[in-house]
């Protein structure tokens, strides 16, 4: 579920690219995603702020990782025990 929401967010990303930037920031930001991910997180939160729908859905995704992260290591702690 997690690969389909970053997928999303990925192509969301590419469009708020476009929007801002032109097609060279959508083309920067096809081939450095991450980086270009997180730029845009801070950009869109600084000129429209922190309550927007992108914002919430990249704070949502990241905190869905964080969890599931936190979930495999408690898991896994007390399995091998």
């Amino acid at each position: 579920m997690t690969g389909t929401i970053g997928v999303v967010i990925y192509v969301w990303s590419i469009i708020v690219a476009y929007l801002y930037a032109g097609l060279i920031g959508a083309i920067v930001t096809v081939f450095i995603p991450v980086i270009a991910q997180v730029f845009w997180f801070f950009k869109v939160g600084l000129n429209y702020g922190f309550m927007t729908n992108y914002y919430m859905a990249v704070i949502a995704y990241v905190g869905i990782i964080v969890i599931g992260f936190i979930g495999i290591m408690v898991f896994s702690h007390f399995s091998e025990n």
